[in-house]
């Protein structure tokens, strides 16, 4: 709502027929007080006509409008002050009444074809319609596939003995056994015969020798007595001595062999070798750094555990300080690997190492061939060591079969 500072009331003024502007003698009064507004802006902010406008030059007053207002056959001219800032925003009306429903519009355009819509739920079951006619038969089918195979049935009643096969073939060679322990040799019973004779027995732990021994001759027949009568049968001479025990001597005991003699005045018998040339040597070697030594005459064989699934061979003077020559030959195979090493004319004077590394888990076949001199004699001596290690060392067996012993080289 615009407040009023001044209302300026025309009177007199009539409207004119064509409503193009005022007649009458009020005309210059009411030009005269808008141009007095028209310099008093700061009294009015617009002049206003209500009803028809009716002064061109009201125009001018950029800053008024003009209102008519027609009121019976006179004119009020309205001066109002200027425009109040916007009041706040009153409060919202109330809804009104639902208007009356409209029209029916024309039929849209047809949309779009929409979505594949989710599949119905199954309906319920129809009733079961009546039996039909029997149709004629049907031609015959293909052929099943087969059937699995039934439980199997209890076992039949056992049957005769059939005949004997035939012997099959020789199996292999075994391995080789053990090495025995070294015989002893036992005197047993020692007599007289025609000739002389040794007789060996095996025992439990060597061997059981019976000795005969030959008689002597006959002693001389004595004198022919004087033919007399015919008497009685003389007595029978006297029988002759008996022969003379052999002597028994041994003449070689190595490490390779056992020799014994047995000589009388009329012969001498020279027995075969009665000792092993094998020595059998076995050990728990599963604790790391346990030790076995082996004696080699001047050489020592030292085998040491070093590794939880190892040992290491080694060799030295047994004199410390007196060296040994010798000759080796190591050949040794490990799962399908073969190792090997050669010491030719190779003087051992300290540790000489043979392997550094023999596989403990029966993983091993080791051999080393040996012919060491003596210092003194000079002499050579031969000897072959097999090695076999299992369980981590814990069953180590190392067996040296000596070939010769004090033997020398010559030309032919």
């Amino acid at each position: 709502m615009c407040l009023f500072r001044e209302i300026l009331v025309l009177k007199g003024l009539r409207e004119s027929p064509d409503r193009k502007g005022l007649k009458g003698p009020g005309e210059r009064e009411a030009r005269k007080d808008l141009k007095d507004l028209k310099e008093n802006k700061g009294v009015l902010a617009q002049l206003v006509l209500v009803g028809w406008p009716v002064f061109k030059d009201l125009k001018d007053l950029k800053e008024f409008e003009v209102i008519w207002v027609p009121k019976e056959t006179k004119v009020l001219w309205v001066l109002r002050g200027f425009r109040g800032n916007p009041g706040p925003m009153g409060p919202k009306g109330d809804t009104g009444p639902v208007g009356p429903k409209g029209d029916t519009g024309s039929a849209g355009p047809a949309g779009p074809k929409g979505d594949k819509g989710e599949k119905g739920d199954r309906g319920p079951q129809g009733e079961q319609g009546p039996q039909g006619e029997q149709g004629p038969q049907g031609v015959t089918g293909p052929q099943g596939m087969q059937g699995d195979s039934g439980c199997q049935g209890p076992q039949g009643e056992q049957g005769p003995m059939g005949p004997a096969g035939v012997k099959g073939d020789t199996g292999p060679i075994g391995p080789q056994g053990p090495t025995g322990a070294t015989p002893t040799v036992e005197i047993g019973s020692v007599s007289s015969g025609s000739s002389a004779a040794v007789t060996a027995s095996s025992t439990e732990t060597g061997v059981l020798l019976d000795f005969v021994v030959p008689v002597g001759p006959a002693g001389p027949q004595g004198d022919q007595g004087a033919t007399g009568p015919s008497g009685v049968k003389g007595d029978t001479g006297p029988q002759g001595a008996s022969g003379e025990t052999p002597k028994i001597i041994e003449v070689e005991n190595t490490k390779t062999k056992y020799i014994l003699s047995f000589t009388t005045s009329t012969q001498s018998i020279i027995s075969p070798n009665l000792k092993s040339n094998t020595e059998t040597y076995n050990a728990d070697l599963s604790t790391i750094g346990s030790t076995l030594r082996i004696p080699l005459e001047n050489l020592t064989l030292i085998a040491q555990s070093t590794t939880a699934s190892s040992l290491r061979l080694s060799i030295q003077p047994t004199t410390t300080g007196t060296s040994v020559l010798a000759d080796i030959r190591r050949v040794s195979i490990y799962d399908s690997a073969m190792d090997v090493q050669t010491n030719n004319n190779f003087t051992i004077s300290a540790n000489l190492v043979l392997d550094d590394i023999i596989y403990t888990q029966s993983q091993e076949m080791h051999w080393i061939r040996i012919r060491l001199q003596d210092p003194t004699s000079k002499l050579w001596s031969m000897c072959e060591i097999r090695t076999f290690a299992s369980q981590g060392g814990a069953r180590t067996s190392i067996c040296v079969e000596w070939f010769y012993t004090g033997a020398s080289f010559v030309a032919p």
